[in-house]
């Protein structure tokens, strides 16, 4: 070896390891407040989705009532469940619930309740229940008129 050769090998530098290890706890630092913040992300994400999926069966029941006349005759009130609204067609199928990806929301719990008041005002509720939860399935929204679905808190 020639005393070039050996001057480029003696002049070769590397990371200390204390080095390394500022890389990582760094690093580590970052992860820790990363972490976090994406699934507060995450959640309100799948909110939005409850809530954007609440008010599209809820447009749907209100289509649905309008067109089959539900509140004709002197009638005040309707029930619509999201199973009426696929087999009548004004959905096309059951929306996706966002905490369980490939299940539906459950389609016999969730329901739209159509009022009219004296005055002849027409409100809507739904009530947004998870799938697969036998015969009391857990609800996400329990009665909540439409003017405050994009408010109501998500009951997980």
């Amino acid at each position: 070896m020639t005393n070039n050769a050996k001057s480029i090998l003696k002049n070769q530098k590397g990371l200390t390891l204390v080095e390394v290890l500022a890389v990582i706890v760094i690093l580590g630092i970052i992860a820790a407040i990363a972490i976090p913040a994406v699934n507060t992300m995450i959640d309100k994400s799948r909110d939005e989705a409850h809530r954007a999926n609440a008010q599209l069966i809820i447009d749907s029941a209100r289509m649905y009532v309008t067109v089959e006349d539900l509140l004709g005759g002197g009638a005040n009130s309707a029930s619509v469940s999201a199973e009426d609204l696929v087999n009548e067609g004004y959905l096309a199928k059951l929306p996706t619930d966002p905490d369980f990806k490939g299940n539906t929301y459950h389609p016999t719990a969730t329901v739209v309740t159509v009022t009219r008041d004296q005055s002849g005002v027409i409100s809507y509720a739904i009530t947004l229940a998870r799938n697969g939860q036998g015969s009391n399935p857990h609800l996400y929204f329990s009665a909540v008129p439409e003017n405050e679905v994009s408010t109501h808190d998500i009951n997980r």
